[in-house]
C-alpha cells in the first residue's frame, strides 16, 4: 500500500471518529433532556393530582352549605356546540382529562369530551328559575377560566397551572382561587357587570305545561 494511500484512509478513520465523538454527545444530552422532562411530568402529575383533591374537597364543603331552598331549583339543560381547545387549553368537566377537540355548554361554559356528553347530564347548568324571596347565590364552576383570569378576593392571576384550576361564577364571571373560597365576602351573586343583558332566574317561573314569564316582561 502506498503511502498517499495510507494517509488517506488514516484521515478517513479520524474523520469517522470525530463524527461518532460529536454526535454521541447530543444524543447523550438528549437522552438526559428526555428522563428529566419526564420526571418532571411525573410530579407535576401528582402535585395537581393532589391540588385538585383539595379543591373538591373544598367545593363540596361548599355544596353543602348552600341554601337549602335552592337544593332542588330546576336546572336547564346544557346548550352543546362543537369547540376547538387549541388556542387555550382546556379539560373535560366529566373525566378531568385534556380535552383537544369537544363539546362546550353555551350557557355555562361546562367542557366535555363528546364521549362523555351522556354523564355531563347529571352535572347541573344555570337555575332555571328560583323564587324571588331567595338571593340569587354563586354557581361555580371548576376549571376552564379564562386567559388573564383575577380572583377577586385577593387579586392575583388565577386559573394557572394544569388540569380543572380554581373556580369561575357561571353567573357574574367573577373568579376565586380554591384557597380563597373560603373568604368571599358574600354569597350573594349580583350577576356582574353584564346584569342588565341577563335574565335572571327571579325572572322565569314554571307551570305544568311548558314554560312562562311573569306579567309585565319584555319577551327574550
Amino acid at each position: 500500500m502506498s503511502s498517499s494511500t495510507q494517509t488517506l484512509k488514516t484521515q478517513l478513520e479520524w474523520l469517522i471518529f470525530d463524527e461518532i465523538k460529536f454526535t454521541g454527545e447530543p444524543k447523550q444530552i438528549i437522552i438526559g433532556s428526555l428522563c428529566v422532562a419526564l420526571l418532571s411530568a411525573l410530579v407535576t402529575k401528582l402535585f395537581w393530582g393532589w391540588i385538585h383533591k383539595e379543591e373538591m374537597d373544598v367545593l363540596k364543603t361548599r355544596q353543602r352549605m348552600r341554601d337549602p331552598q335552592l337544593r332542588n331549583a330546576p336546572n336547564g339543560k346544557h346548550l352543546w356546540y362543537t369547540h376547538d381547545f387549541l388556542a387555550q387549553p382546556g379539560y373535560c368537566n366529566v373525566c378531568q382529562k385534556h380535552i383537544i377537540k369537544g363539546i362546550r355548554c353555551e350557557v355555562c361554559g361546562f367542557c366535555a369530551h363528546s364521549t362523555c356528553k351522556v354523564k355531563a347530564k347529571k352535572y347541573s347548568c344555570k337555575h332555571c328559575t328560583q323564587p324571588q324571596t331567595v338571593s340569587i347565590k354563586h354557581q361555580w364552576r371548576n376549571g376552564n377560566l379564562p386567559l388573564l383570569s383575577v380572583c377577586f378576593v385577593c387579586l392575583k392571576s388565577c386559573g394557572n397551572g394544569a388540569g380543572l384550576v380554581d373556580y369561575r361564577c357561571i353567573w357574574c364571571n367573577r373568579c376565586v382561587h380554591t384557597r380563597c373560597l373560603p373568604d368571599i365576602p358574600t354569597e350573594r351573586c349580583n350577576l356582574g357587570r353584564f346584569r342588565r343583558m341577563i335574565v335572571s332566574p327571579h325572572r322565569v317561573t314554571l307551570k305544568a305545561g311548558g314554560w312562562t314569564k311573569p306579567k309585565g316582561t319584555q319577551t327574550w
